[in-house]
């Protein structure tokens, strides 16, 4: 589990800075998904619960190329990303792609407050190896409740940190919920508020 991570959210914010610098690193892999083969399965496995008629709010958006591939399923998909640079990078891969019902934007999974007030709540909700930038339970837990505040009545927050180190990091301690490391299985987190509280969450 994780108490509190050595490295501060400002190294992160450095890190993804310098990340968002090049479309690839040095052995030609996206830095945002840096295992293609586990990104197909991932986005795969969440097309499955989006439809037609809803909305989609994908937060750690990065490039955008997840979100414009989650946006051919839904009416609206809307991609938040910290890093100005990859916002912008989503926008062009958007103009590229020619995809309309697809906005981005910069916000931070720790206030989404401004996009809620933008955009209202959503009937999913995703994020791929998001919560693991964050170093601590409390910023996680702080993160999961913003999160859980822009799911509609109803709506599924979709969510994969990619491999079961990065699962582990993601458990509360003892007596704070059931964040459960296992791939496959539905999480209960009862401790959080509205939208989540009473329901299971499905984790790929």
């Amino acid at each position: 589990m994780l108490q509190q991570s050595q490295f501060s959210l400002e190294d992160c914010y450095a890190h993804w800075l310098k990340a968002a610098l090049q479309d690839r690193d040095e052995q030609n892999l996206r830095p945002t998904a840096r295992d293609p083969y586990l990104q197909e399965v991932v986005e795969t496995a969440m097309e499955k619960w989006l439809y037609p008629c809803s909305s989609l709010l994908d937060i750690g958006c990065g490039d955008g190329l997840s979100t414009l591939r989650f946006a051919k399923g839904v009416r609206q998909a809307v991609g938040v990303d910290f890093v100005p640079r990859y916002v912008e990078k989503a926008k062009a891969h958007q103009a590229q792609a020619g995809v309309a019902n697809a906005d981005f934007l910069k916000g931070n999974v720790l206030d989404l407050s401004p996009i809620r007030q933008r955009f209202g709540t959503f009937d999913r909700v995703t994020t791929i190896r998001c919560l693991i930038n964050l170093n601590s339970w409390d910023n996680q837990a702080r993160g999961l409740r913003e999160i859980a505040a822009c799911v509609k009545p109803g709506g599924y927050y979709l969510t994969s940190e990619g491999w079961r180190g990065g699962l582990a990091r993601s458990e509360p301690p003892p007596g704070q919920g059931d964040f459960s490391a296992h791939p496959g299985r539905r999480i209960q987190l009862d401790d959080f508020p509205g939208r989540l509280r009473s329901r299971s969450a499905p984790i790929f």
